[in-house]
């Protein structure tokens, strides 16, 4: 026998049995429907006021709060409103890639009671309801029952529908604005550090006061404000490690943080006016290591740093030294005037290098007043940005050491010796 028709006849009866195959599963779609239509004609996402995802019972249900996402609940909990915005936008403008006559039964099509399910409530006081069901055997797509009828949607267009629940909780533990902190304190054990905003710095309370290096503080309020739940419904804290206090004119915060379990997480207790009310008293579990080593010591604080300011913002530089004054000012480019003389133009260059050394500069020690008694005032730069803040350092040379006062600083800093050299006897002169 040929080996040709027994191949042609092959060919044949496998695309009669896809025919039959897919006829049996799918009915046709309706000819004279466009490509794709929208599911919800004529429904924007400003219309929707409500949202319940989920199977039924077990799901989750958005409400609008004014411009904000709360989960339904007594009381309400703030939302993830982001997300919940994502989530309506993905229900109200779904379009049906095509519509199946004849569907019959939805569940054959994977539509029965524990499908996936979107309700939109709309301010007019309409419900857009759909449901989702299997992906066909055959093509993409997944299917959906709006109105009675089943429809072939995108499947990654309904993937905001499918998040978990808790998903759409917004987790913050301490939902706050961190430009509103003006006052931070730290109490772990026996210690306890009280940092305070004033003048565009952070100091530490005590005596003498230093300022606060501007990075940690910034890396912790970060770290608070964006902290987030594991879970909630934490143990009680009978013996705190730790207590994180926040405070503004709008009033205050507190975390209160357990002691690690075996798992890697830590029990913490929020309150405080600043919170929304139902945050207020509510237990919850972090992880453990997101916060870090919470140090309440002075030392783990104080800016290294004499001068915080950046060398490319500055636009004048006014310099004393053995009784004479150097004035660089920067228009066009930088020039120099001694004294009250006219201004010589300089090159750039040392004069960046200059301020990047100044801005490099670090503390060398922490003495007391009484330690630079006998010191005496050498030299002294003050340095104007274009953002209008100043910065200044004086040299004090002593009999052994030099020191540095910082203005507005009332502390003073021991220095090495390259300060005095730089600032003490180090000239720019005029371009040739």
């Amino acid at each position: 026998m040929s080996k040709r028709p027994l191949a042609v006849a092959v060919v044949v009866l496998a695309g009669l049995s896809w025919f039959v195959w897919t006829t049996d599963d799918e009915p046709a779609s309706d000819p004279d429907a466009p490509a794709t239509t929208r599911l919800f004609e004529g429904v924007a996402p400003s219309d929707v006021t409500g949202l319940t995802l989920g199977p039924e019972g077990k799901g989750v249900q958005l409400l609008k709060d004014g411009d904000a996402w709360v989960l339904a609940g007594s009381p309400p909990k703030p939302a993830e409103g982001a997300l919940a915005e994502l989530a309506v936008r993905s229900l109200v403008e779904a379009d049906s890639l095509r519509q199946l006559s004849d569907a019959g039964d939805p569940s054959s099509y994977g539509i029965g009671p524990a499908a996936p399910t979107a309700s939109a409530t709309l301010a007019d006081g309409r419900v857009l309801n759909l449901r989702l069901g299997d992906s066909p055997p055959v093509g993409g797509g997944r299917y959906a029952l709006v109105d009675g009828a089943v429809h072939l949607v995108e499947p990654a267009a309904m993937t905001p529908l499918l998040r978990d629940p808790l998903d759409y909780r917004d987790r913050r533990v301490l939902p706050l604005d961190r430009d509103g902190v003006d006052q931070l304190s730290l109490r772990c054990d026996e210690a306890t550090l009280v940092l305070t905003r004033g003048d565009g710095d952070w100091w530490i309370e005590g005596e003498p006061a230093y300022r606060a290096a501007p990075p940690k503080v910034a890396e912790l309020l970060l770290d608070l404000v964006d902290l987030q739940a594991r879970a909630y419904g934490g143990e009680l804290i009978e013996a705190p490690r730790c207590v994180v206090r926040l405070a503004g004119p709008a009033g205050e915060a507190s975390l209160i943080l357990g002691p690690e379990d075996d798992r890697g997480r830590m029990p913490v207790l929020a309150e405080g006016e600043l919170l929304p009310p139902p945050l207020r008293g509510e237990a919850a579990w972090i992880d453990a290591a997101r916060l870090g080593a919470l140090d309440p010591t002075v030392d783990a604080w104080r800016a290294v740093e004499l001068l915080d300011f950046n060398p490319f913002l500055a636009n004048r530089i006014e310099w004393e030294a053995a009784g004479v004054t150097w004035t660089f000012a920067k228009q066009d480019g930088w020039s120099r005037a001694v004294g009250d003389g006219a201004p010589e133009p300089v090159d750039e260059a040392p004069v960046l290098a200059l301020l990047q050394s100044l801005d490099r500069i670090e503390s060398a020690g922490y003495p007391d007043l009484a330690a630079a008694e006998d010191a005496v005032e050498v030299a002294g730069i003050r340095i104007t940005q274009t953002s209008g803040r100043d910065v200044a350092i004086t040299l004090l040379r002593g009999a052994s050491r030099d020191f540095a006062r910082i203005e507005g600083e009332p502390a003073l800093r021991e220095v090495a010796a390259d300060l005095g050299e730089l600032i003490g006897s180090h000239r720019l002169e005029p371009a040739p």
